[in-house]
């Protein structure tokens, strides 16, 4: 199981395609080190849409929604080679 942390692109940056380019890189060399399940959340709240987005245009499914130990409520998504 490998699980990928906090990841951003700048806001003047976004839009570029750099977002897909990032989690399409790390999906890369996560399967090259042998992993079949990849997870990765992101906060629920509308600011993250692009985010949400982003997830599943690259396969990835959500999994559910949980609050993280801030309070913050999140959507959990998973993605099995």
């Amino acid at each position: 199981l490998a699980e990928i942390g906090h990841n951003c692109i700048l806001p003047e940056y976004r839009g570029n395609g750099y977002g897909k380019s990032q989690i399409q890189h790390a999906l890369g060399e996560i399967k090259k080190q042998g992993f079949t399940k990849v997870i990765v959340s992101t906060n629920k709240n509308d600011d993250f849409i692009p985010a949400q987005r982003q997830y599943i245009a690259c396969g990835f499914h959500e999994t559910g929604d949980f609050i993280r130990e801030d309070g913050d409520l999140m959507i959990g998504y998973e993605l099995m080679f």
